[in-house]
């Protein structure tokens, strides 16, 4: 008998195979060698390779990679066996996306340490190092942290087997707390008095810092009657051995005004006023007193007296007296007035008419 035996295909990697670790595998492209010419392969299943993921090489084999015909193309499988040319998937170091395993953190002071987040596994290498720069030598295991207000850099280094080592630079800031300024309520001034030192009480300060203070709250600028706004003016916070000024910012309370009220203009009546029983009253006359500075006020109205026409002492009461529009704002008349009306007796004048008398 004259025999014909099978043809060998040779399977030719058309490109060297390769991968990270933690990637998907490739698709293992491969090209006939040593078909017949006008014969076109065709095949069914699909080439495999030795187990693993670890950084390494890994044979290429057969798996369940088998001829088919193709009649199409006139490929008869029976006429072939193929062989595959040596090959390997190569692993290498993967990437580790530091980004991934922490964040910058940014919180307010609480008189407490405070660190980055760091999501790292077990099988996973940390090394910080403070500054924007990661340098070996100065680095550290432990984490780095920040006590007080201000912002710290930190860049960290991320080492895993079959892993590139990957960095990330973050940053921990510590923003200032609110001491709140609430000034006292009902603080006021009488229209042109001098300003009072404004009263307040403070809270938001950590336990076992006690905040001392220089300055003064101030108010807004005016000198007539009304509610002012109370503002920081010169108050400020003042370092001690248990406070940082710096770890803290004042807050001034918005719901508490400053008012200045009106003034009390007092009715002095004229020295001496009265009359004589069963005469007619005379005009009461009397000044206002208490203007500020240079103010001259104006008004309209007359004192009257307590009724009585009895010998007596009668007291005075503030009658019609009224400021002019422009003055009553700032000022007002003070219902109690000091001294009083007098009326006295009267004289009887007796007349003795002309009398003689025998000697």
């Amino acid at each position: 008998f004259f025999e014909i035996e099978k043809r060998e295909l040779v399977l030719t990697f058309t490109k060297q195979l390769s991968k990270k670790v933690g990637e998907s595998d490739p698709v293992l492209e491969f090209e006939f060698d040593n078909k017949v010419a006008g014969e076109e392969p065709s095949y069914t299943g699909s080439l495999a390779r030795e187990s693993g993921e670890s950084v390494g090489h890994y044979l290429i084999t057969a798996g369940n990679f088998c001829l088919i015909d193709n009649l199409s193309a006139n490929f008869l499988a029976s006429n072939y066996c193929f062989r595959l040319e040596e090959g390997y998937l190569y692993i290498t170091n993967g990437t580790l996306d530091a980004s991934s395993f922490v964040s910058s953190k940014s919180s307010t002071y609480n008189g407490q340490m405070q660190y980055v987040d760091v999501f790292a596994g077990d099988s996973m290498t940390v090394l910080y190092c403070e500054g924007e720069t990661f340098v070996e030598e100065n680095s550290q295991t432990e984490p780095i942290g920040r006590l007080h207000v201000g912002k710290t850099m930190i860049t960290i280094k991320f080492s895993m087997k079959d892993y590139d080592d990957s960095y990330a630079t973050v940053f921990i800031e510590i923003l200032p707390a609110s001491i709140i300024i609430t000034p006292k309520s009902g603080q006021c001034a009488v229209y042109g008095d001098t300003d009072y030192t404004i009263q307040y009480t403070y809270s938001g300060n950590i336990a076992g810092e006690t905040p001392n203070f220089s300055g003064s709250l101030t108010r807004e600028s005016g000198s007539d009657v009304g509610l002012y706004n109370i503002t920081q003016g010169t108050l400020k916070l003042v370092d001690s051995e248990t406070f940082c000024k710096d770890d803290y910012e004042l807050e001034v309370a918005s719901d508490v005004k400053f008012e200045i009220v009106k003034k009390q203009l007092i009715v002095v009546p004229t020295d001496s006023l009265q009359k004589m029983y069963g005469k007619t009253d005379p005009e009461l006359t009397f000044t206002l007193t208490g203007a500020v500075g240079s103010d001259v006020v104006t008004f309209n109205g007359q004192i009257i007296r307590k009724t009585g026409e009895s010998v007596g002492s009668y007291g005075y009461e503030i009658g019609s007296v009224t400021l002019d529009s422009e003055w009553s704002t700032n000022y007002t008349v003070c219902s109690t007035i000091e001294g009083s009306f007098e009326i006295v007796c009267a004289v009887i004048k007796i007349k003795i008419k002309d009398q003689t008398s025998p000697y």
